[in-house]
C-alpha cells in the first residue's frame, strides 16, 4: 500500500497555479467516480494553504445538509454563533460563509457537492447569486465544487445556465495511468504482475491501495474477490447505490453489456424495454459520465449513429460480472472461499485478459502516440470496424488518422506467444480498410510480452511495444 501521494502531477500543477491570494476569485469544478481520489487530490494540492473543507452527506435531506454545513463552518471559524444560525435558506448560509472569508485569502472546498445540494438544482441558483455579489466582489478566494455523481456535476453544475461563464477550470479526474500505478504500488513486482492487477481492477487509487505487496497478484485477487467478506464482493452494489440509487434501468443496461463485447443503442433499448429515444439516451449518457460504460463508433464514420456501439469501460465491472457475480452465493457459503483455479479457469481468464488488454490500450491511446513519437502531430484515434460487404466483421481496435497523411494501425495481442502468423492477420485488416495508395499505413504491434526473434527479424512492424513501454510513459493532459 502506497502511503505517499501518487501521480496526478498535471492536475496538481493546474490547481497549484491558481492563486487565491490575489484580487481575483476563481471557480473550479472537479468530477469523477467514487474512489478515484478527488478529495485526496485537493488536499494534496492545498496541504500548505488555508483550506476550508465542507462535505455533503450521502442519503440525507436538505435540512440535514444545511445543519452539517453550519457545524463545519463553526468548526473552521471557531464561532459558536455560526452553528446556531438559521438554516432556512442556502443563500443565507452562503452569505454567512462569504462574509467570514471576506478578508481571508483561502480555498473553499465543497466536497460531494451533489449531496450537499440534495441532488437538486436549488443550491446552484443561490450559489450563482452569492458568487456574483460576494465572492467575486471580495476576491482572493478559490471555490472548488467537487462531486462523484458525474451526471449531476456535468449537467446541473458545469452545463448550468446559472454558472455559465463562471467556471474557470474543469477537471474530469480519471484512473491513474499505468506508469504511475506501477511506480506507486508495484515497485517490487514484475511489470506483468502489475499489468494483470491493473487489467482486473483498473487505475482506481482505492483499489490499488488494497494491494498487499507481500503477496502475488493472483493471491491478492483471491483474497479480495473470492473469500467470504471480500471487499470486491459488495463493491458493485455500493457503487451503484451511490451513483444511481434504486433506478433499476442502470443495472439492467450494465448487466446486458457485461454479457457481450458490445451492443448498439437499439439492442440495449430492446433488452431494457426503454424506447430508443430520450429515456435510453439519458440512461446511457449518465452511465458514460460515471465511467462505467463507453460509446464508440468507427473512426471513419464517427457521426454515424447506426454504427455507434456501447461496451463496459470499467475494468472491475468487467471482472465482477465475468467471474465474481456468478459465484457470490457459493463464496458466501464456503468457509474458505472458492479456490482460485475454480474461480478463474485458465482459458476463460486468458480470454478476459486479452479483451481487457485491448481496452487498456484504447484508454492509453495518447500515451501510445507519445511513445511512438507522433503526439506533436494532430490526429484522431479510435476503433475501426466494418459491418457490411465482403470483409464484414473486420475490426481494428486502435487506429490513428494523422494530419501528416499517415495511418498508424495498432494490432493488440496479450497472449504469451505471438508468432509471424499475426502478419497475415494485419494484412487482411489492411485490405479490408481499402485505403488508397496516397496514404501511408504504419503497422505497430502492441504485445504484453516481447514476441519472438522471428517477428523482430521480419521487420514488418515499424515498432513493437510491450508492457515495459507503458510502465514508463505518461501523458500530460490535466483534464
Amino acid at each position: 500500500m502506497a502511503s505517499s501521494f501518487v501521480g496526478r502531477r498535471p492536475q496538481l500543477q493546474l490547481l497549484q497555479a491558481i492563486r487565491y491570494d490575489t484580487p481575483e476569485a476563481h471557480l473550479t469544478a472537479i468530477y469523477g467516480r467514487r474512489r478515484i481520489g478527488k478529495t485526496r487530490l485537493v488536499k494534496e494540492a492545498y496541504k500548505n494553504a488555508d483550506l476550508l473543507h465542507f462535505e455533503g452527506l450521502e442519503g440525507v435531506g436538505s435540512r440535514e445538509q444545511k445543519r452539517h454545513f453550519l457545524k463545519t463552518l463553526s468548526r473552521h471559524s471557531g464561532k459558536q454563533a455560526h452553528q446556531l444560525a438559521s438554516m432556512a435558506d442556502w443563500e443565507d448560509l452562503l452569505v454567512l460563509l462569504a462574509e467570514y472569508v471576506a478578508e481571508r485569502p483561502c480555498v473553499i472546498f465543497f466536497d460531494e457537492f451533489q449531496w450537499m445540494a440534495a441532488e437538486r438544482s436549488d443550491l446552484i441558483g443561490k450559489l450563482k447569486y452569492v458568487w456574483d455579489n460576494y465572492f467575486k466582489e471580495a476576491g482572493h478566494v478559490h471555490l472548488i465544487l467537487c462531486g462523484s455523481v458525474s451526471s449531476f456535476l456535468v449537467k446541473k453544475v458545469i452545463r448550468s445556465r446559472a454558472l455559465y461563464g463562471r467556471i474557470d477550470n474543469i477537471i474530469h479526474l480519471g484512473p491513474l495511468e499505468f506508469a504511475d500505478a506501477r511506480t506507486g504500488f508495484f515497485a517490487n513486482r514484475s511489470v506483468l504482475e502489475a499489468l494483470e492487477y491493473y487489467l482486473v481492477f483498473g487505475g482506481v487509487p482505492k483499489y490499488l491501495e488494497m494491494y498487499a505487496a507481500n503477496r502475488s497478484v493472483r493471491l491478492n485477487i483471491s483474497n479480495l474477490c473470492f473469500k467470504p467478506g471480500a471487499y470486491f464482493l459488495e463493491e458493485f452494489e455500493r457503487l451503484f447505490a451511490s451513483h444511481f440509487g434504486k433506478v433499476h434501468h442502470y443495472r439492467s443496461v450494465v448487466e446486458f453489456l457485461a454479457g457481450r463485447a458490445f451492443a448498439s443503442r437499439e439492442e440495449i433499448a430492446k433488452h431494457t424495454g426503454l424506447h430508443s429515444g430520450g429515456r435510453i439516451s439519458g440512461f446511457l449518457e449518465n452511465l458514460v459520465l460515471a465511467g462505467f460504460i463507453e460509446s464508440y463508433g468507427s473512426i471513419h464514420s464517427p457521426r454515424a449513429t447506426r454504427l455507434k456501439r456501447y461496451r463496459i469501460a470499467d475494468p472491475y465491472l468487467r471482472f465482477y460480472f465475468r467471474f465474481i457475480c456468478p459465484l457470490v452465493g457459493r463464496i458466501a457459503r464456503a468457509q474458505e472461499g472458492v479456490p482460485l483455479p475454480q474461480a478463474l479457469p485458465e482459458k476463460r481468464y486468458g480470454i478476459f485478459l486479452g479483451l481487457a488488454f485491448e481496452s487498456f490500450c484504447s484508454q492509453h491511446a495518447h500515451s501510445i502516440a507519445k511513445t511512438l513519437g507522433f503526439s506533436a502531430v494532430a490526429y484522431e484515434c479510435g476503433s475501426w470496424f466494418k459491418r457490411r460487404g465482403v470483409s464484414a466483421g473486420a475490426q481494428i481496435d486502435l487506429l490513428y488518422k494523422r494530419a501528416d497523411n499517415v495511418i498508424t494501425l495498432c494490432e493488440i495481442k496479450h497472449r504469451s506467444k505471438v508468432t509471424k502468423e499475426v502478419i497475415a492477420e494485419v494484412e487482411a485488416k489492411v485490405e479490408a480498410m481499402g485505403v488508397r495508395n496516397s496514404v501511408t499505413i504504419e503497422k505497430v504491434l502492441i504485445s504484453a510480452l516481447p514476441p519472438g526473434k522471428e517477428l523482430y527479424d521480419a521487420a514488418y512492424f515499424v515498432r513493437i511495444l510491450t508492457a515495459e513501454d507503458f510502465a514508463t510513459q505518461r501523458t500530460v493532459d490535466p483534464h
